[in-house]
């Protein structure tokens, strides 16, 4: 066994044995640590022993996440975000009868449900100030690790994988690093010392990751990004982050490169070999796609019904054509049912990021600002990347929903705390402190 296979291996096991022994955040490390270097897509990955290595890590992170002392005070399906994921869950497992692919629906039956188990760990889990913020820092981790991989991987045109499942695609790549260069932003700008320089050092390699894998939905999104991170943070910090989002655009303009910007030139158009076609043109049979199925053809229905509906000049090298928007993927997969689901999951972003930006009239710590920029401008570039992507399955967007509504029982609780009667011996009465890590 390789030095590398090992190496994964005891990190790994290293991290559940603490989620054991200490905070079961280690377990949603374990996972995280997997998601970045997954088995399956890497060279070392066959010296391993099989092992659902994702599942052991999210099971023991529920487990102990069950004492109270880790545990939500809130339950999951009270937000938005898990009566959803339930709900889409759930719907996908009815649609089993008549999905038009049996066994493609079949997975992803299986996937939805894991993303919705997935949601409920992460929201038992990250119950206080400091395990969000060591998830965000993960995420950062994982994502420069992408960002170094394709700085030292030898490859010709655009940089497509980097050993991760679900974002072995150029765009999909870029839209999830997008999210991680976010958060470093505003880990920058919200901490002090040497955790600032490593979040600042962080940035350049994620942006060049952004510019290889030259992906015009990621250059919008991250136009998205600049805006929602200046809209959702608070007053105090405004003047610093508009300085850094000048220095940010200047380095994104040094690190630019000729390829990149001839990308960037055919905005609204997606070559194939010698041919373009716009997206728009996709969009129309895809309507058809959902009037013959209005309760949804299945997973991956535009693909498999795809060849029936449009003309071979619009086919793929293997005779499909996927979904190249989120809503219209939802529409024609899961129905009607689906595409209120995924309008009511932007929806309940929306109006949670609005009610915590409303809080800090009420004196809300700026540091939870700075978390609510944060999640709220990498869940904006989810939402603009999802204009030109099928991001439905995208699993970074379930992270991040779910740690906004942690969030948003953090500063409830936090201005509770602070408006809460001192009585007689002046200490203000206020839930136990979750476990530290």
């Amino acid at each position: 066994m390789s030095v590398t296979a090992i190496l994964v291996l005891l990190t790994y096991f290293a991290l559940l044995g603490l989620a054991l022994v200490k905070h079961p955040i280690y377990a949603l490390f374990a996972y995280l640590f997997i998601f970045y270097n997954d088995p399956q897509w890497n060279w070392w990955g066959g010296e391993l022993p099989a092992f659902r290595y994702s599942l052991v890590a999210a099971v023991i992170g529920l487990l102990r996440s069950m004492s109270d002392k880790f545990s939500s005070e809130l339950s999951w399906t009270s937000t938005g975000v898990g009566r959803v994921w339930l709900l889409y869950a759930v719907w996908v497992w009815i649609q089993l009868p008549w999905a038009v692919g049996f066994g493609t629906h079949f997975d992803g039956a299986i996937l939805f449900t894991k993303y919705a188990a997935l949601s409920y760990v992460i929201y038992r889990v990250i119950v206080d100030e400091h395990t969000l913020r060591m998830f965000l820092w993960a995420h950062v981790a994982g994502c420069t690790l992408f960002g170094l991989r394709g700085l030292l991987m030898t490859f010709t045109g655009r940089l497509e994988y980097v050993g991760a499942s679900g974002v072995d695609d150029s765009n999909l790549l870029a839209a999830h690093i997008i999210t991680g260069m976010v958060t470093a932003g505003f880990l920058f700008v919200g901490s002090k010392g040497v955790h600032r320089w490593v979040a600042f050092s962080t940035l350049p390699i994620m942006m060049n990751a952004v510019i290889l894998t030259q992906s015009r939905g990621g250059f919008l999104a991250m136009g998205a990004a600049g805006l929602g991170a200046w809209f959702y943070s608070p007053k105090k910090y405004r003047p610093f982050i508009s300085v850094s989002l000048v220095l940010g655009a200047c380095l994104f303009l040094a690190l630019a490169n000729e390829e990149f910007w001839e990308r960037v030139s055919t905005i609204g158009q997606a070559s194939r070999g010698e041919q373009t076609e716009t997206r728009l043109e996709i969009i129309g049979p895809q309507f058809e796609m959902f009037k013959d199925h209005p309760f949804g053809a299945g997973y991956r229905g535009n693909a498999l019904l795809s060849p029936k509906y449009m003309p071979p000049e619009l086919m793929s090298n293997v005779g499909l054509r996927s979904a190249h928007n989120t809503f219209m993927a939802a529409l024609v997969d899961q129905g009607i049912p689906g595409a209120i689901l995924l309008l009511s999951f932007y929806g309940w972003c929306l109006v949670t990021l609005a009610r915590l930006k409303r809080l800090d009239k009420q004196g809300l710590d700026p540091k939870f600002g700075i978390y609510r920029a944060a999640l709220g401008a990498s869940l904006g570039t989810v939402v603009i990347a999802g204009v030109f992507l099928n991001l439905l399955t995208f699993e970074v967007q379930v992270w991040l929903a779910t740690l906004l509504a942690s969030l948003s029982n953090l500063a409830h609780r936090s201005l509770q705390q602070a408006a809460a009667p001192v009585p007689a011996g002046g200490v203000p009465q206020q839930r136990p402190t979750p476990a530290r890590v």
